[in-house]
């Protein structure tokens, strides 16, 4: 190694040994703590710049606020009295604490007041470097990043399979510790149901960073063996620090288990459920080449209500020449916010002029699971941020809409499809929709129903397959919706399922050869049918959510007051805590209230073998202080869908202070059907 190699060597080793004392001593402040080891670092490594560089704390305010640090060049110290205000010429540094996210720290408002002064801000939570400069046309820009602890995304993340085969190359054994404590993946859950914090978590921060991270340990001999397999192990829950010293010199064929990195899926370090067959199936896109992404408005809170008539109002005053801008931005501030990519007068100047509003473009819009608004739609405009127009006119009356994403954020082992006859959104599930039709407009061949010309969204090697065995597109959707809706498959694959689009089985692929083939498609398909009614709130179910109920299902989710009496006036009020407006019109979810207890005697006796499948618990679920739904089971009420909870969801965006109103009969109704509905798909596809 070089003198200079060595001498940065040493100083970041101070610095991490410096980190550590002071989160070791318990007295830390997290941020200002940081900065005298993060001072010893910058000059360190201005030290051995040319010319060399150094740290200055706590600067004056020049007019955009107090750096953390000046970043000043050998010259600018000058001999005699100094130049008072001098502006480092290397700009600023902005410190922040270990569990705030550097990357958007550098988008954020201070640091933009920050560079409009300086020009450069270095923005770091002591574990991660965010460089903010200027683009070639004088815009604000990241202009590089550098991490000391990365997460743990490189692990399995696509876009590292090159560096992931540089290492299996370059090294004679890789080990990974993986630490977990994300937020995102796992919700700082264990698999056992117990607290998985942050590595770095302390006690007075006892979250730490926010994502996962993970310990790699890579040897190379001076002769190489490249190494084949990849030994990885799980540390979880509270004591993983512990669990790391108390391991540090164990043999590594005791800690770790052999993991076989898989080339198709981009050669993952992390332990990968997969069928073995999974590589034979084809793919989503395979079988339905056409997809589109879902709508996009960035204005959900002017152009998508619950009510048809309060959104039409909303419109209407939107489109009415006697109102003003200042009036609309009065009314409606959010749809009248200018931004990067929307003027806000100029196209309410453009629709003005058009006229309006246009009666068609009040639509159906699948916004979440079991959550279906109005949306205005308009084609002229950026109104809504992406409208799609591509993928609108496919929307025809009789169509089948599943989403799916390529590859998953969370949990691949709880469903993500979602089924629909309307046009959905972007965020219909969590990792961002892309909608798969079975139908596409067309200009000629096939004729639906209701007058619209449309041809199957079938590959050819689809297409193919149902001539074979005397099926259609249909049934192919049908197939593919209860698929991925079967626990089986989903845990089976859920490596897979993390990393790529979806691979459906098909029995006797590609060619419809096998015996029997056709006969299981079909039995498949009519379970998917049986879903798709249940997934649609807009379908009738009897014996679930209309009609002659069952008695499993009517004992579920009923609704009712603590005196016994019928819901009355604010008995409709949903005032428990489900949510609240964050930033903008985002709606964040509360805590709500919900009562954990076992069921009672008539609940079990109507339940029957249910119970088994629905859960042994029950919740009541509060609208306020006098009302409740009875009865959700605890499969019912956990049930996720596309990355959401989602009678959770549902409520959070319909608390009294985000809708405005109370609640409807109908509503609660709606609420009380969610709920069998999701009974009905759990025990229809219970293992």
């Amino acid at each position: 190694m070089t003198k200079t190699t060595i001498r940065l060597t040493a100083a970041v080793e101070t610095y991490f040994a410096a980190l550590w004392r002071m989160r070791a001593s318990g007295g830390a402040t997290g941020e200002r703590s940081s900065y005298a080891p993060l001072a010893n670092l910058l000059n360190a490594v201005g030290a051995t710049l040319k010319p060399k560089v150094f740290c200055v704390g706590e600067l004056a305010d020049q007019g955009a606020g107090h750096p953390d640090f000046g970043l000043y060049a050998a010259k600018q110290l000058q001999k005699g009295r100094p130049r008072q205000g001098q502006v480092s010429e290397r700009g600023v540094v902005e410190v922040k604490s270990v569990g705030d996210d550097a990357w958007l720290t550098a988008g954020g408002n201070q640091a933009s007041r920050y560079w409009r002064r300086y020009r450069l801000v270095l923005v770091t939570n002591t574990r991660d470097f965010v460089l903010l400069g200027e683009d070639a046309v004088g815009r604000p820009a990241k202009l590089e990043t550098f991490r000391f602890i990365s997460n743990y995304s490189w692990l399995d993340g696509l876009s590292f399979t090159g560096m992931r085969e540089r290492f299996l190359e370059a090294f004679d054994a890789v080990r990974i510790d993986c630490l977990n404590g994300d937020k995102y993946k796992t919700g700082k859950v264990a698999p056992d149901g117990s607290p998985d914090p942050s590595i770095f978590s302390t006690e007075g921060d006892p979250v730490g960073i926010q994502v996962g991270t993970a310990i790699a340990t890579l040897v190379r001999k001076a002769d190489l063996v490249s190494a084949g397999e990849v030994g990885f192990r799980h540390l979880w829950g509270q004591t993983k620090r512990a669990a790391l010293l108390q391991t540090a010199e164990a043999a590594p064929d005791v800690l770790y288990n052999d993991v076989s990195p898989v080339l198709p899926l981009g050669l993952p370090f992390t332990q990968t459920a997969v069928s073995t067959d999974w590589f034979d199936w084809p793919a989503l896109p395979d079988l339905f080449p056409v997809s589109f992404p879902g709508v996009k408005t960035s204005r959900d809170g002017f152009l998508v209500d619950t009510d048809l008539d309060r959104l039409r109002a909303r419109v209407d005053d939107y489109f009415d020449n006697n109102l003003s801008h200042e009036e609309i931005a009065r009314r409606y501030p959010g749809v009248m916010k200018t931004t990067a990519r929307f003027d806000a007068r100029k196209v309410r100047n453009v629709l003005l002029a058009l006229g309006g509003p246009d009666e068609v473009g009040f639509v159906r819009l699948a916004y979440r699971p079991f959550d279906t608004r109005w949306l205005y739609w308009e084609a002229e405009t950026k109104l809504l941020d992406e409208k799609r127009a591509d993928y609108k006119p496919h929307v025809f009356e009789g169509n089948l809409w599943l989403s799916a994403a390529q590859h998953l954020r969370k949990d691949a082992e709880e469903p993500q499809a979602c089924f629909t006859r309307h046009i959905g959104s972007l965020h219909l599930i969590e990792r961002g929709a892309l909608m798969f039709p079975a139908y596409l407009l067309d200009d000629g061949l096939e004729i639906s129903g209701n007058g619209a010309q449309h041809r199957p969204n079938l590959s050819g090697a689809a297409q193919r397959y149902l001539d074979r065995l005397g099926l259609g597109v249909k049934d192919l959707f049908h197939h593919v919706l209860a698929t991925v809706h079967d626990p089986a498959y989903r845990e089976a694959n859920a490596g897979a399922l993390r990393m790529e689009w979806p691979r459906i089985p098909l029995p006797g692929w590609p060619d419809g050869a096998a015996n029997g083939a056709a006969e299981a498609l079909a039995e498949s398909a009519e379970r998917g049918r049986e879903l798709a009614h249940l997934l649609d709130s807009d379908t009738p179910v009897p014996s679930v959510a209309e009609g002659f109920l069952r008695p499993e299902v009517a004992a579920i989710a009923v609704p009712a007051t603590i005196d016994g009496r019928n819901m009355t006036g604010d008995n409709f009020a949903l005032t428990s805590g489900w949510g609240h407006f964050g930033s903008g019109d985002a709606v964040m979810p509360g805590q709500g209230r919900v009562v954990e207890r076992v069921y009672t005697s008539f609940e079990r006796a109507a339940l029957g073998d249910a119970a088994a499948t629905l859960g042994e618990a029950t919740f009541d679920v509060y609208l306020n202080a006098r009302a409740y739904w009875r009865n959700v089971p605890a499969a019912v009420w956990t049930y996720r869908l596309g990355g959401y909870q989602v009678l959770k969801k549902w409520l959070s965006y319909r608390e009294g202070g985000v809708l405005g109103r109370a609640l409807s009969p109908e509503e609660v109704q709606h609420f009380t059907d969610t709920a069998r509905r999701i009974a009905g798909i759990l025990l229809r596809t219970v293992r």
